[in-house]
């Protein structure tokens, strides 16, 4: 047999040469030629040939069960061992072929499968502890890992080898056996070796640290200029997903505080996102210490009500914000709806951005507000009324955030982490805010705070000034040691030099580590930089010359480092590295490695041989650090001391680092000896002369440093050239960030501090980039909202810049013209003149005569712009000085913008161009009457106006006239055809659009076949057009044609995507996944046992494509994709599970396979993703349903369901937000327990829930009661007190009055229609709605659906087909709305009908409480 060993010079191709050769001399068969059946057909074989009894039945499911496990792992490990190999049969492929022999050879056998579990359990088992490898990506492995897991392998095949000898030796013998497998032939001692393999294995990954290096999650980082370019299909996914979380109502409030807190989601995504990134970075077990630090256990576990803080204190580089997201991390599972004393417990972060430099803490507690709000219903619905507009000062805010909850029961963990880098007035407001908390705490019944601040030790200390015991701080630097010994070891693991086991190697490792722990007080960048020197050392004595410096000061550190790469880089690196520190340091925002590699190329103009990322890796590794596709400083404090080290006159003319000129040691004594007779020696040492001289004998004429007085204006010189220089491959990855930030660091640079030869350089380039026509085309492609606000709806840019232009320097050398145009400027009488006039001429040219996409833009730019200028003349001509919303454009205001442009341009009329992009813009306003009018006038300018042609019929369909849009378009499409409008062949692509716009219209007006004649011919000629074939699927589904739908759907496996491999079929779920409309028309389709078989096919095809491409994106590091393709999978997997429970109610092995998937959904971790989290709120539900169902119609087995549904509710899922949804599976175990008479149960698991609609009715605002009612009537209906329910029910009632009416102009009494708050819909998708408590039916057992009485009655003859409950199912129903009832109750004037019982409200709800043990 094949006896494979581990050589430094391993060849996997080798080994399985060797182990193919030996499995044809044991088993008598060729490993690499395919058996001719597979694993599945050859084990139904056997099936087929034993009796037909459970138990054989039951051991066919576990051999089956044992061997698809096997096949799961062998599939793993294949993959990794080949990972970088060439070869010519995979070794996956070659052990499934192994298998297939193996069992092929047990045919002839009645009692295999008990052999075949035995053998392939022991196999499976032992291969179980190699299951970590299925959360990563195939080269995230270890070589000398790959290398053991090939061994195991063919230790595996050799397994199947010596099996298949057992099963081909005498069959009487064998059979005596029972196929103990393991008794003789080797299998024994093979199934050893496979153990200690992975034993061999487990050790190495171990020592390697390998899961928690390997297993970090990608981190998002959001930019400034948010214009990553994304797919489509993403893009659709964002906007339904949003669309459908605005469906409900905590979603549509926490919308509503997003709002009002300027958009708090976005800031915490930056946030989320740094978290991330120090859990990716951080070494394992990190903080476990924290566990046993009595201060932090004493501010996490206190039970009493209060304020109380907990400070981390120490300086840059000490782990602070590692030791925050530890925190962070094993805390954020505090969130529950409420503690065992029913409190509830909310807890929120946010991490000040260094890199950022933007410390605005009222943004920083506007995010923890709207993350508390996601968890606490009470507090959502009081922020929900909050508005912060104009509040600055802290105090105030913090009151209108937090204010209402003073009074609550509730507990809040709010973190901040890097405190110091506040505004002194801000941490000033925020410690008197602490102080006040602290002093409020004692009135407060039953609110806590427990707030967790991370800051430099010299911040902590001021705070502990200021608030005295009322803070605990933990010295991080006291308390690390722990860490900083993981830390080193973590290092020293990685590092080649100390590699090996050798008795000198273990002793030198110890030795580091204890002088390292010895010599850096904590502080993990001095231990990184000396590990840095020493993992570049060979010798023991040289590692041990860094260690006896590891006492020094950090700085001495970085000083030492930068010394070296000015010894050991050459000048052009050098020259180099100090652009690259430049932009780093000084940047607004974290830059790309493209976008530095487009900075050298601005220098030298030509691209290096060699890529950035692996020049950073060579060379500069000990300054910078690639996190995703951004670059880093390995430390903050290299910029610290880059710009301590800067020219210390501050005039940027004698920097050490960029000496120049060629001198001898003659010269050198000169001017030594010179400066010695006036200088004295004290005098002398200070400025350094020696150290000078000694670099200039060296002939050293540059060195790494940055020069932070011409930083800024450094960049912005760079930003004006790429933005004036025309396009450029090399240069564009930087126009983007030139665009958006060049105008803030113009800001920072002070022109009166500017040398005039620098001036006189940036002058031609700034009046460049606003009076050149073609560079303003250039750099305003990016039209963005924030290029408006930035440049034209504020004055704080453009005022910057006319204060550089005013400067005769900046001046000096441009035309006379322009020098005219700059003085106009300034001109009190040429009130038209602007900065910005040649800027805003070139977009209303963009406008009116480009034909662009984003034509609204284009009018609000001009639209802002003229009304600045008319502002200037007339002070009550109000300003735009943001994007208006559509309602308040009027068609006025567009025609006058248009004026304004023609008068700019000089035209005596408007042609055919510049009227149809009028027109455009009326319509994008939905100023339909006067776009229609505009597009009629615009068709008469020319012969060839298709386009205003199907312009205007655009605005018909706006009106829903179909049939007159209709009429125009086969009209314009005709005279396209028949070439009246030009060579046909240029309007193929404007054809094959128009006619999915009659496919549409003729949809949509009942001439189906004419629609769908349409989307065959468009499907003809563009097999991957993917919104025409749902347009065609959804058809087909509704008209019933479901033979043809078949046959469409087999024709789409014909037509493949070029760029991901896929068929169109597939294609077409990837695309379309999350639409309803999509999978209801395959689930319409599936009339019998074959179209299911058809159906389920097609989405595991699709579910097994998108899990290669989440795959593939995790690879490639392309998060974006990553996340949408795990969406993808998720949604397949929870449509597989419905489509398996549709259609298989009484198949057992579908219904597992229905709820396999759902547990795979509530195994991945959502946590901070709320649409992964809603997700598996879904699969809960739906697990849940599915128990709770089976347990009714089972009794027999009822316990065993429940046992089920109780493992489903306790089940932990992030981010529950409050609804309903989150807390269903709770309800339906509750429902049981009141169906079996169990009070006691229900109110254990249901009390919670109650008590927080309860809370609703605690302050004094009447208008948020109903969301207290409707919640109320949900869970008492659950809890099986319908009485209770329907009085809930009955004051969610309308908030407008029936009684005030209008008078018509003929003088009759109109009453306005009821509307109420409630945003309730039938489920039965007739189009029902309702504002209040009305006449409809809600189920008990689904999560919230109702219906009217006709969308039941279809509900119980099985005719609906979309939000479906089982008829079986009880429903509530709530009357009808009679006002005059309710009046003569008192229903909406305290009193409320419970039963026959007409009570107070107040006595009602106290008495729920009262019977629900809920104090007041």
């Amino acid at each position: 047999m094949s006896n494979v060993e581990i050589k430094d010079d391993y060849n996997i191709q080798e080994a399985w040469n060797r182990a193919c050769g030996a499995f044809a001399q044991t088993a008598k068969a060729d490993l690499t030629a395919s058996p001719k059946f597979t694993v599945d057909e050859v084990l139904d074989q056997i099936r087929a040939k034993q009796d037909a009894d459970d138990e054989k039945n039951a051991k066919y499911k576990v051999a089956k069960d044992a061997i698809s496990k096997t096949l799961t792992f062998i599939t793993l490990l294949g993959g990794i061992a080949a990972q970088g190999a060439s070869m010519v049969f995979a070794p996956s492929s070659l052990c499934f072929n192994a298998i297939s022999y193996l069992i092929s050879a047990g045919t002839k056998y009645k009692r295999i499968f008990s052999s075949l579990a035995e053998l392939f359990r022991r196999i499976s088992d032992v291969l179980e502890r190699c299951k970590i490898y299925m959360r990563l990506p195939a080269d995230a492995v270890d070589i000398s890992l790959r290398k053991i897991i090939n061994e195991e392998l063919v230790c595996f095949v050799d397994i199947c080898a010596l099996s298949i000898k057992v099963l081909n030796g005498h069959k009487i013998i064998t059979a005596l056996k029972v196929f103990a497998f393991d008794s003789d032939e080797g299998v024994s001692g093979q199934l050893g070796r496979l153990a200690s393999l992975v034993e061999r294995e487990s050790q190495m990954r171990a020592t390697l640290g390998f899961e928690s290096q390997k297993t970090s999650e990608k981190v998002i980082m959001e930019t400034r200029d948010g214009t990553k370019k994304v797919t489509a299909s993403v893009d659709k996914l964002l906007s339904f997903e949003k669309k459908r979380d605005a469906d409900t109502l905590a979603q549509r409030l926490l919308a509503t505080i997003d709002s009002n807190l300027d958009i708090p989601s976005e800031t915490f995504k930056e946030t989320q996102a740094i978290y991330k990134r120090y859990l990716n970075d951080q070494v394992p077990g990190s903080g476990e210490w924290l566990q046993n630090d009595s201060q932090y256990t004493g501010w996490v576990n206190s039970s009493q009500s209060g304020c109380s803080i907990l400070g981390i204190a120490g300086d840059e580089g000490y782990g602070k914000s590692f030791l925050f997201s530890t925190i962070v991390k094993n805390l954020q599972g505090v969130e529950t709806e409420t503690g065992g004393d029913m409190s509830r417990t909310s807890a929120a972060y946010y991490i000040f951005d260094p890199e950022k430099k933007d410390p605005s803490l009222t943004k920083a507690l506007k995010v923890l507000a709207w993350q508390i709000a996601k968890f606490d219903m009470i507090f959502r619905k009081d922020l929900a009324s909050v508005k912060t507009e104009g509040v600055n000062q802290i105090g105030a805010l913090c009151e209108q955030l937090f204010g209402k909850s003073y009074n609550s029961d509730s507990t809040f963990f709010l973190w901040l982490d890097g405190i110091d880098q506040l505004e002194k007035q801000h941490l000033k407001e925020f410690l008197e805010v602490l102080g006040e908390w602290q002093e409020k705490a004692k009135t407060w019944p039953r609110f806590s705070l427990r707030i967790l601040l991370t800051g430099r030790t010299e911040t902590m200390d001021r705070i502990k000034t200021v608030l005295g015991d009322g803070i605990s701080i933990i010295d991080v630097a006291s308390k690390n040691q722990d860490d900083m010994i993981k830390f080193i070891n973590s290092r020293m693991d990685k590092m080649e030099n100390l590699s090996g086991s050798s008795d000198q190697i273990v002793a030198l490792r110890s030795e580091i580590l204890e002088s390292l722990i010895e010599g850096t007080n904590g502080d993990f960048v001095n231990v990184g930089l000396l590990l840095d020197e020493i993992s570049s050392k060979q010798r023991p004595g040289e590692i041990r010359d860094v260690l006896s410096r590891s006492g020094e000061n950090r700085s001495d550190t970085i000083v030492r480092k930068i010394e070296y790469l000015n010894e050991t880089l050459s000048d052009e690196d050098i020259s180099d590295l100090n652009d690259l520190l430049t932009w780093v340091v000084f940047a607004l925002r974290p830059l790309t490695l493209e976008e530095l590699e487009a900075v050298l190329f601005l220098k030298s103009r030509e691209s290096s041989l060699r890529p950035l990322a692996q020049k950073i890796r060579d060379q500069y590794s000990s300054i910078f650090r690639i996190a995703a596709t951004s670059v880093y400083l390995v430390s903050d404090s290299i910029a610290d001391f880059l710009r301590e080290k800067s020219d210390p006159e501050g005039n940027g003319e004698n920097n050490s680092w960029d000496d120049t000129g060629d001198v001898s040691e003659a010269e050198v004594r000169i001017v030594s000896r010179f400066l010695e007779s006036v200088c004295d020696e004290k005098l002398f040492k200070k400025f350094g002369f020696d150290e000078f001289f000694q670099r200039k004998l060296k002939g050293r004429s540059i060195r790494v440093g940055v020069d932070p007085e011409t930083a800024h204006l450094t960049i912005v010189s760079a930003c004006l050239e790429v933005i004036c220089t025309k396009d450029s491959p090399n240069l564009d990855p930087l126009l983007p960030y030139a665009v958006l930030n060049f105008g803030e660091h113009l800001e920072l640079v002070d022109p009166s501090l500017t040398l005039p030869r620098h001036k006189i350089a940036l002058g031609p380039q700034l009046v460049k980039a606003f009076a050149d026509p073609e560079v303003i085309d250039r750099w305003w492609a990016l039209t963005g909202p924030w290029m408006r606000a930035q440049w034209i709806y504020q004055d704080q840019y453009p005022d910057i810049l006319l204060k550089w232009l005013q400067d005769s320097a900046v001046t000096k050398k441009i035309s006379e013209d322009q020098r005219q145009w700059i003085k106009s400027l300034s001109s009190k009488s040429d009130l038209d003149a602007d900065i910005m006039e040649h800027v805003v001429t070139v977009l209303a040219r963009r406008w009116l005569q480009g034909g662009v996409e984003d034509i609204a833009y284009m009018f609000d730019a001009i639209h802002g712009y003229t009304t600045k200028i008319e502002n200037r003349k007339d002070s009550t001509v109000e300003r735009q000085i943001s994007d208006p919303d559509a309602v308040v454009v009027e068609a006025s205001q567009i025609l006058d913008a248009a004026n304004w442009a023609q008068k700019r341009f000089g035209l005596e009329a408007l042609g055919y161009e510049e009227s149809r992009n009028i027109a455009r813009t009326l319509r994008d306003y939905g100023k339909y009457p006067e776009a229609i009018e505009q597009f009629k006038h615009t068709s008469t300018l020319s012969d060839k106006n298709w386009f205003s042609q199907w312009g205007l019929s655009q605005c018909y369909v706006a009106q829903k006239e179909y049939n007159v849009a209709i009429e125009i378009i086969e009209a314009t499409k005709k005279a396209i055809e028949s070439g009246e409008m030009g060579e046909s062949d240029v309007f193929e692509s404007v054809l094959l659009d128009m006619n999915n716009d009659l496919a549409t219209l003729n949809n949509e007006t009942g001439r189906s076949e004419v629609a769908m004649e349409i989307y065959e011919k468009r499907l003809r000629e563009v097999p991957l057009d993917h919104p025409t074939a749902l347009n065609l699927i959804v058809l087909l589904s509704k008209e019933g044609r479901f033979d043809k739908l078949f046959e469409f759907l087999q024709s789409l496996a014909e037509s493949i995507d070029e760029d991901s491999g896929y068929n169109a079929r597939i294609q077409n779920f990837h695309v379309h996944y999350h639409e309803d409309e999509y999978h209801d028309a395959l689930f319409a389709s599936v009339l019998s046992e074959e179209h299911f078989e058809v159906i389920l096919q097609y989405y595991e095809e699709a579910l097994a494509a998108a899990k290669g491409q989440f795959a593939k994106q995790i690879k490639s590091g392309n998060v974006v994709l990553e996340w949408a393709f795990q969406l993808c999978q998720i949604e397949l997997m929870h449509r597989i599970a419905l489509l398996c429970r549709k259609h298989g109610a009484n198949n057992p092995d579908r219904m597992k396979y229905a709820n396999d998937q759902w547990v795979h959904i509530l195994e991945i971790n959502g946590s901070n993703d709320e649409f992964i989290e809603t997700k598996r709120r879904i699969a809960a539900s739906q697990m849940a349903l599915f128990y709770f169902d089976k347990a009714q119609s089972d009794p027999t087995n009822a316990a065993e369901y429940i046992k089920q549904l109780e493992w489903v509710s306790n089940t932990k899922r992030e981010n529950n937000d409050g609804s309903i949804i989150g807390v269903h599976p709770t309800c339906l175990l509750a429902r049981w327990y009141a169906l079996q008479g169990d009070n006691e149960k229900v109110k254990n698991l249901m009390r919670s829930n109650i008590k927080v609609s309860l809370d609703f009715f605690l302050d004094d605002d009447p208008l948020n009661d109903w969301q207290g009612y409707n919640s109320l009537a949900m869970y008492l209906m659950f809890a099986g007190q319908d009485e209770d329910a329907l009085a809930a029910w009955s004051l969610v009632i309308p908030t407008n009055d029936l009684d005030s009416a209008t008078e018509t102009t003929d003088g009759e009494k109109e009453k306005p229609e009821l509307e109420g708050p409630l945003p309730d819909v039938c489920d039965g998708d007739c189009g029902k709605n309702w504002t209040f408590s009305d006449d409809f039916y809600v189920c008990k057992v689904c999560c919230y659906l109702s219906y009217d009485l006709g969308c039941l009655e279809r509900v119980r003859d099985g005719s609906l087909t979309v939000g479906v409950c089982k008829k079986e199912h009880e429903m509530l129903h709530v009357p009808p709305y009679d006002k005059a009832r309710n009046d003569s109750i008192g229903i909406g004037s305290g009193k409320v009908r419970v039963g026959e019982e007409i009570v107070l409200v107040d006595d009602w709800l106290q008495r729920i409480r009262n019977e629900w043990d809920i104090p007041a």
